[in-house]
């Protein structure tokens, strides 16, 4: 019992330096940035607001019992401008690193808001889901505010408190010293859970025949094409069983918008199989990434050719999942062992330093998890 307690706290608290989850901050700021993350309040604002969908989910429901406190549902029109540019200004603070965990608080509950009032409107956004849910792990966990601008301040202001001598080295001081692992860690594990719940629901309603093909070629043939989300409601539910006020909801489908690659896969039974069985084994077998480096390594570029083969067969991008295997990268090694090559090789071109950087990046630093492994006592 000692040694599984004493895994357990060496999985989430042994201190380390490898994440550098500051970095993981910056590019996953520009994802959110760059995915045009500014309009999320937007969208609450200018979707149809039909009697029967217009009900409060969480968490909007669950602040509005809290106590007195009244949350506005939805965002009133009047205040659309002002609360989109309170959003993009938490998104450019957090990405630069002003004010960095406040801002890293604000933005995620703001983010967990708003994505409350998308799914109040009767959908639900799978590719942003568990992107929020990493924010919230990103403005609680220690080793956020490394890589801020927070940091070049505080290592100015320490210098100068010396006579301005600048002798303590800018890059250990923006890459902070040694913190508890726990936030890449849990943002893997939710990628585990996600991936595996998704494996398990195709079993859970299909069996094993959801591997022959025939959901695959649904979507890249496109048959799923329509202006909306379909709703799909069986009039013989139960009371007991209805979705908001007697629609009766049992499932909804969304929409795919298969490219010409994706519709020639549809015309091939066997590739739709050959797939379909793929995806069965990447979605159930990824929480083997906790067995060791190799099997890490193997499912997230798994993953990225998963989402790759999504967006550019059936339209359907996830990237916010694909970033999220960022968090896990040891970058502060890469780094590390680049500037050691770089000293010891001063004449080499930008050109081909960049490239030095990319092969040891990949090939020693990329993935390292630590000295943890559930499946084993030591890494391979």
């Amino acid at each position: 019992m000692r040694f599984l307690v004493a895994k357990w706290n060496r999985f989430w608290f042994e201190p380390t330096s490898q994440y550098q989850f500051g970095v993981f901050r910056i590019l996953f700021m520009v994802w959110f940035i760059a995915a045009d993350r500014a309009d999320r309040p937007l969208s609450v604002v200018l979707y149809p607001q039909s009697p029967e969908l217009m009900e409060p989910q969480f968490p909007v429901a669950l602040l509005n019992a809290l106590g007195e406190l009244s949350v506005p549902y939805p965002i009133p029109e009047e205040y659309r401008a002002m609360v989109v540019a309170a959003f993009t200004l938490l998104l450019w603070t957090s990405l630069v690193g002003i004010l960095t965990r406040p801002s890293l608080a604000l933005l995620a509950v703001a983010n967990l808001y708003f994505e409350g009032l998308h799914s109040s409107f009767g959908l639900f956004s799978h590719a942003t889901s568990l992107p929020s849910l990493a924010l919230l792990v990103l403005a609680a966990a220690p080793g956020s505010t490394s890589w801020s601008g927070d940091g070049v301040l505080l290592w100015f202001w320490r210098n100068v408190r010396h006579r301005g001598s600048f002798k303590s080295d800018l890059f250990r001081s923006l890459a902070g010293p040694a913190v508890a692992p726990w936030g890449p860690r849990l943002i893997l594990v939710l990628l585990a859970i996600v991936y595996f719940a998704s494996g398990v629901s195709k079993l859970r309603h299909s069996g094993l025949q959801w591997a022959d093909g025939e959901t695959l070629n649904y979507y890249l043939s496109g048959k799923s094409i329509t202006n909306w989300t379909q709703f799909v409601a069986d009039p013989a539910v139960l009371l007991s069983q209805d979705w908001r006020d007697g629609v009766g909801v049992g499932a909804y489908l969304y929409r795919a918008i298969p490219t010409p690659p994706g519709v020639f896969i549809a015309r091939h039974r066997a590739l739709t199989c050959v797939l379909s069985i793929l995806t069965l084994l990447f979605e159930l077998g990824f929480p083997l990434v906790f067995c060791g480096r190799r099997w890490r390594i193997f499912f997230l570029l798994a993953g990225v050719g998963f989402h790759t083969g999504t967006a550019k067969l059936m339209g359907i991008p996830f990237w916010g999942y694909t970033v999220m295997y960022l968090a896990v990268i040891d970058w502060r090694g890469a780094l590390e062992a680049t500037l050691r090559r770089g000293k010891s090789r001063p004449s080499r071109s930008c050109s081909k330093n960049a490239v030095r950087f990319l092969i040891s990046f990949s090939s020693q630093s990329l993935f390292q998890g630590g000295k943890y492994n559930s499946c084993s006592q030591q890494e391979n």
